[in-house]
């Protein structure tokens, strides 16, 4: 190869190294501004279907999309701690969940979907890993959570 065809696959690299680095930076603008709608503070009361007892806990989600914070609580279990964004939607937002405080009585590693129903509110399907049948996740927990103001 001669300098100037050295140099011109060199331009064609450099170019697609900056396609590909603003590339990345986009995705993640969108991904956060697809969820915008989630932010704010969300309360409600949730309900578990695998309990017999004791099957309704409150619930106070904080997030901020900006910032890409997800803190959760469920205050009458004295349970805490923190979502990690797994997938994305105009309507709907998939996280993990990571329990800090009170793992003895609140499942640790739970998966959490929210659903867009309107401005002001959202549905909260909680599914954790069923270990007796083959990993599954397992439907266990549901709410309608209301945005305060």
């Amino acid at each position: 190869m001669n300098l100037k065809s050295i140099m011109k696959v060199r331009n064609i690299i450099i170019i697609a190294l900056l396609i590909t680095s603003t590339g990345c930076k986009i995705s993640k603008q969108i991904s956060q501004h697809k969820i915008s709608w989630l932010n704010g503070t969300w309360q409600g009361t949730g309900y578990q279907i695998d309990l017999e007892n004791d099957n309704e806990w409150s619930i106070l989600l904080e997030i901020d999309t900006n910032n890409q914070l997800y803190t959760i609580a469920y205050p009458s279990l004295n349970c805490s701690g923190k979502w990690k964004l797994i997938k994305s939607s105009k309507d709907q937002a998939t996280f993990e969940e990571l329990i800090e405080l009170n793992t003895v009585d609140c499942t640790q590693n739970g998966k959490v979907i929210l659903s867009k129903v309107d401005d002001d509110h959202v549905i909260f399907s909680y599914f954790y890993t069923n270990t007796k049948f083959g990993n599954t996740k397992k439907a266990s927990a549901f709410s309608t959570l209301e945005k305060q103001k």
